[in-house]
């Protein structure tokens, strides 16, 4: 059974489409096969940067929140605190949760 998502913040929701999405995205594997390595062993691949771009588009255009991501970097806030810090926690949570469910 699976549980509304009526009674979530909209953060979470969106958070929870951007998830649902990027799962899409990764499952596709379209550019997995498409390997760089950024330095020793680790690597990056075309759906890595597919999913990766995939969140923080959703993030942006539904939340204003900006991301900083593995592989396209970003910058937090010289201050963040309370609903900056939170956003920042929202959006490593959720490209935390899609490498998660697509491994």
């Amino acid at each position: 059974m699976t549980q509304s998502t009526d009674e979530f913040r909209r953060e979470t929701r969106v958070a929870i489409d951007a998830v649902k999405r990027a799962l899409a995205i990764a499952r596709r594997g379209i550019g997995a096969g498409d390997i760089t390595a950024k330095g020793g062993r680790d690597l990056v691949t075309v759906t890595d940067v597919a999913v990766e771009d995939a969140v923080r588009g959703i993030a942006a255009d539904a939340l204003g929140f900006s991301v900083i991501g593995e592989e396209r970097g970003g910058e937090a806030s010289v201050s963040r605190s309370g609903a900056e810090a939170q956003r920042h926690d929202l959006t490593n949570d959720v490209l935390t949760s899609c490498c998660c469910l697509r491994t």
